[in-house]
């Protein structure tokens, strides 16, 4: 008789948060990194956060792909609905890119170098997992 055991792995990489300012709807701005990276980004579930009560009726879209056969997943949120803030921290951040799983930190290095590029982005900012503390990050995670 053969047991099989399978074993859970605790190597699994934070996401990269990537802070993105540009004063462009989201379906624009995805559409240009659509172009620029290749992706393909496709708009989502929003994101409507029901206990907080100053964000009450606030819906955050959500643009989403898969890379690397499903390796590797990109979020781009937007943190800003009718002057209110997903996140409060990052207030001063209109979008939100997450990478889920990076492959490797010269691939995220690469990644802010070519969103640089956009001209519809006026900044980028990358954004270090443990500097989020807000209750509000479970709904990027």
């Amino acid at each position: 008789m053969v047991t099989r055991i399978k074993l859970i792995s605790d190597d699994i990489a934070d996401p990269i948060f990537i802070g993105i300012a540009a004063h462009e709807p989201d379906y624009k701005l995805s559409l240009a990194i659509n172009r620029k990276m290749g992706f393909g980004l496709k708009l989502g579930d929003s994101i409507i956060p029901e206990d907080d009560a100053d964000l009450d009726g606030a819906v955050f879209s959500k643009y989403s792909c898969s890379l690397k056969e499903g390796e590797m997943h990109i979020d781009l949120v937007a943190n800003c609905h009718d002057n209110r803030v997903l996140i409060k921290k990052l207030s001063n951040i209109d979008y939100i890119m997450v990478v889920h799983n990076p492959e490797s930190d010269s691939y995220v290095d690469f990644l802010m170098e070519k969103l640089k590029e956009i001209s519809l982005i006026s900044a980028i900012f990358l954004i270090p997992y443990d500097s989020i503390k807000d209750k509000n990050l479970g709904y990027l995670a």
